[in-house]
């Protein structure tokens, strides 16, 4: 009796291994977009800290709604 993997058996385990690591780095990337959409919100409703809740965009209404920054 043989000892070892066949072909098939080592090209398997490789196509899953790949598939592994490619749903991983698919989950990085998107965290990280999801990260950097984040900042641009925060960013462009710095600017509008001080106008009055009638004023604000709708993103950056809620944005301070849910980071508890509004003040009235």
């Amino acid at each position: 009796m043989k000892k070892g993997f066949t072909l098939i058996e080592l090209f398997i385990a490789i196509g899953i291994v790949g598939v592994i690591v490619l749903t991983m780095i698919a989950a990085i990337a998107d965290k990280e977009q999801k990260i950097t959409k984040e900042q641009e919100i925060q960013k462009t409703c710095e600017r509008y800290k001080d106008y009055t809740i009638e004023k604000l965009p709708v993103k950056c209404l809620e944005y301070f709604q849910v980071n508890k920054l509004l003040t009235k």
